[in-house]
């Protein structure tokens, strides 16, 4: 047996008792009365083992797998201070969470380019939620406007179009003091980022507090949505509201209901939009030329569009 071998079992003896602080003991054959083949598979098991305990150990004490249990909150506040004062993170300090996502895998590359954007590793937290999610937590030396947090968010998506080359979307809650209010601002960015994609897919930068009639909507069941769809609309049926049916719907909403302004925008003549404005009446009873009837129109969209998401 090589001397080389035991060598590597002890040192990986050494690593673990370093990172870990336990001190295990392995009673090791002696290289000159030990079977030759027993003890290279003995040897090569053992350093499989010590390697899949100190990845493991890693994996989840490393300051990537703590912030992660930070910002979920899986960590009790015992052991969120204990790990605090380890990685001398201070407690009170006014932070904010970005939640990134983009349709496809980010590369190690998109950290890369961040970390050069955001050097001071100290108030940048880089924390991969998934293959397709990031998240920020940048800590800033005052309490900021939400005009400088707005900006701060078009800062990193601006930053991955040009440098990465990759379309994400950004979500982001309040400010917070303290290290325990992560997992709020966390669940805030989230319920921003999903309910953003849904009622407004043409943006790319969600804040917490600017929903709308989305947050309203976000989280009813689907018997809800059902039932309001049926007071709407009657007997229309939502599949009526098809993507040209709905993109002419919506040009006129944001024409402010200015047929002359719609149909330089759709290309389309006037009585050809008076049509389909009069088609829309005659399926679903509104009138989307009045202001109350466009209303409620606006919000079935939503409500359909929402319940093809759950």
């Amino acid at each position: 047996m090589e001397n080389t071998e035991l060598r590597n079992v002890k040192r990986k003896l050494d690593e673990l008792k370093r990172i870990t602080g336990l001190s295990l003991h392995i009673e090791l054959p002696e290289t000159e009365n030990a079977a030759e083949h027993d003890d290279e598979e003995f040897l090569s098991y053992t350093l499989h083992q010590l390697d899949a305990l100190i990845d493991s150990y890693k994996e989840t004490n490393s300051r990537e797998a703590i912030y992660k249990r930070w910002i979920t909150g899986e960590m009790e506040t015992h052991e969120l201070i204990h790990t605090a004062k380890r990685f001398h993170v201070p407690l009170t300090a006014w932070r904010a969470l970005f939640l990134v996502e983009s349709k496809e895998t980010m590369e190690n590359s998109v950290i890369t380019i961040l970390k050069h954007a955001f050097p001071d590793v100290s108030r940048s937290w880089f924390i991969p939620m998934s293959s397709c999610q990031l998240a920020i937590v940048y800590t800033f030396s005052e309490e900021i406007s939400v005009d400088t947090l707005h900006s701060s968010a078009y800062l990193v998506m601006d930053l991955l179009n040009a440098e990465a080359l990759i379309q994400v979307k950004v979500a982001y809650g309040a400010i917070y003091e303290h290290l325990n209010q992560l997992p709020k601002a966390y669940q805030e960015a989230s319920l921003a980022l999903n309910a953003g994609k849904i009622f407004y897919p043409d943006q790319y930068v969600y804040p917490y507090d600017k929903l709308g009639i989305g947050r309203l909507i976000y989280g009813l069941s689907r018997e809800q949505c059902s039932a309001y769809l049926k007071e709407a609309l009657g007997d229309c049926s939502p599949d009526f509201f098809q993507p040209e049916t709905v993109h002419v719907i919506n040009c006129f909403l944001d024409n402010n209901l200015n047929i002359a302004e719609t149909t330089r925008h759709l290309h389309m003549h006037r009585n050809t939009l008076i049509y389909r404005l009069e088609q829309i009446q005659k399926e679903t009873g509104l009138d989307i030329r009045q202001f109350h009837d466009a209303m409620t129109l606006k919000t079935v969209l939503f409500v359909i569009n929402y319940m093809k998401n759950l």
